[in-house]
């Protein structure tokens, strides 16, 4: 593979990975605010629907967006380094809308998930007085 196809693969996998990675965070916490908050267990009994809807958010989302990155802003990633340890976003442009942003989102959407858990489980413990 040539030094070009490196770090266009490097780069690539990196975004996608990372992407994806945040992405699945905010499914696990959305299972858990839906099961703790609204205590709905429609996740128990039709697992396959939700693991199917969470498999596409979060597989093939990412993967668009790596894939919209490397056709609309060619060649897409380039090494950030002189020593080419790593690749990444080839313009600013990209770095925020295609790396940032979704991860900014994804991060958001999260904290707010977990921040109504924890407010809710302490208003539970206040009532109860565990």
């Amino acid at each position: 593979m040539t030094n070009f196809g490196f770090f266009l693969m490097s780069g690539a996998m990196s975004h996608y990975f990372g992407l994806a990675h945040s992405f699945w965070a905010m499914c696990f916490i959305a299972n858990t605010y839906a099961v703790i908050i609204h205590d709905n267990r429609s996740i128990f009994k039709h697992p396959i629907k939700f693991h199917l809807l969470q498999s596409v958010l979060c597989w093939l989302v990412p993967a668009m967006i790596v894939v919209g990155c490397r056709f609309i802003a060619p060649p897409g990633y380039k090494f950030l380094f002189v020593d080419h340890m790593s690749a990444g976003s080839g313009s600013l442009q990209m770095a925020y809308f295609a790396v940032t942003l979704p991860m900014q989102v994804s991060l958001g959407v999260s904290l707010c998930l977990l921040w109504s858990i924890v407010w809710n489980l302490r208003k539970v413990i206040k009532e109860h007085n565990f």
